[in-house]
């Protein structure tokens, strides 16, 4: 029987489940393409999950009730943890992309596995004001060292990723994420050693509101999850024939430098242009080397945040540039960083990309300016990209 009148600490306790609940919806509608925001939203409904049990199991007296709540709550810590660690690995650039990839996936099953096996080992009793004790000593052993070692293995990884980075913004983000682990490590685990603070409020009530104060000013002030709203609309032509030499046209600069292809772009906007810019260079340094103006620019990096797209997004990245092309006609894009597309992706993919926005800069009489190194490609690779654009070596055509 769940009882009429919930205390503070439960008031206390609802109340963040609901904002984890609303957060990781949020996060979701801003960008669910994102395997990093997808691991987040997990992570926070895993939160809600663990904080609106514990509400549960402190209001009721029903023994079948609280055993399946404490059940699910440790499968909810379980993964809560796990998922931190799976987007941990996602921020670690230092490991390459199929390492992280298995590695994630390897995760992802092992928690899920061992969240079901110890939560069926959990049974349990409320205990007022301090949390909830259990009956089983060892299932709580191997919950406390299980978390504990996931909290550990997530914060070695993000300060790895901070290491491994040169953005003090993102290098900033990795220590708060930790200190976010290590204050709901502390809440969870206060929980099942039957910690308390006695009085109104609970130990992990108060660790779990920090916790939510924390991951509230990275994804609201710090802005960490999101990237630019996409409708996913695609390029159509308004007649059954193109003439491409009457409307955009595709430069392919095949160069080590990229400054002739920047300077192009220039020219392109001192015509009264609308540009974007992508590019692997980080871009506070590409404002800083050229007058790019108002350019919008999106740094292909594997760290999530406002302006940055994942290499293995491509998906992502299409949907961006064709949007641009979509809402600024005879717009221009620099798409720089094929190369690293390449080595994140198969070549197929990349090149289906390339044809994709060679086709809607046609349409939309856009100008897509990509420079390329093409000592990075095979020469069947690079006769495949060559046949889709007007080759120019720095700004002779050799076409």
């Amino acid at each position: 029987m769940v009882s009429g009148v919930l205390g503070f600490d439960s008031v206390v306790l609802g109340t963040t489940g609901v904002l984890f609940l609303s957060l990781g919806i949020y996060v979701l509608s801003k960008n669910h393409r994102q395997k990093s925001s997808v691991y987040f939203a997990i992570a926070a409904f895993s939160l809600a999950a663990i904080t609106l049990l514990e509400v549960l199991i402190e209001n009721t007296s029903q023994a079948d009730v609280i055993n399946l709540a404490i059940r699910l709550h440790a499968l909810a810590s379980m993964m809560c943890f796990g998922t931190m660690l799976a987007l941990s690995l996602e921020l670690d650039t230092s490991m390459d992309a199929t390492r992280r990839m298995n590695g994630r996936r390897a995760i992802l099953v092992g928690v899920s596995t061992a969240g079901v096996i110890i939560a069926l080992m959990m049974d349990g009793r409320p205990q007022s004001w301090s949390g909830f004790g259990t009956t089983g000593g060892l299932s709580v052993m191997v919950l406390i060292s299980s978390i504990s070692l996931l909290a550990g293995a997530s914060i070695k990884s993000y300060f790895q990723a901070r290491a491994s980075s040169t953005d003090e913004t993102f290098r900033s983000q990795c220590v708060i994420l930790s200190g976010g682990l290590i204050i709901t490590l502390a809440g969870v685990e206060s929980i099942y050693m039957g910690l308390g603070l006695g009085g109104l409020i609970t130990f992990s009530a108060i660790c779990f509101l920090a916790t939510e104060g924390v991951l509230i000013h990275l994804v609201v002030v710090h802005k960490l999850f999101q990237l630019p709203d996409m409708d996913g609309r695609g390029m159509q032509a308004d007649g059954d024939i193109i003439d491409p030499a009457l409307t955009g046209s595709t430069l392919l600069i095949e160069s080590k430098d990229t400054r002739p292809a920047y300077e192009m772009f220039i020219q392109e906007l001192s015509k009264g242009k609308e540009g974007m810019i992508v590019t692997r260079t980080h871009p506070d340094q590409v404002r800083e080397t050229y007058e790019i103006g108002s350019s919008r620019t999106l740094w292909l990096c594997s760290q999530p945040g406002a302006d940055r797209v994942d290499p293995l997004g491509l998906s992502i990245l299409q949907n961006i540039l064709l949007e641009h092309m979509r809402d600024n006609k005879n717009g221009v894009i620099l798409l720089e960083g094929v190369e690293y597309l390449v080595s994140e992706n198969s070549i197929d993919k990349v090149l289906r990309l390339i044809y994709t926005l060679r086709d809607a800069a046609v349409i939309s009489g856009a100008k897509l300016i990509m420079p390329l190194d093409t000592s990075t490609l095979s020469i069947k690779d690079q006769a495949l990209i060559e046949r889709e654009f007007t080759v120019m070596t720095g700004f002779s055509v050799s076409d």
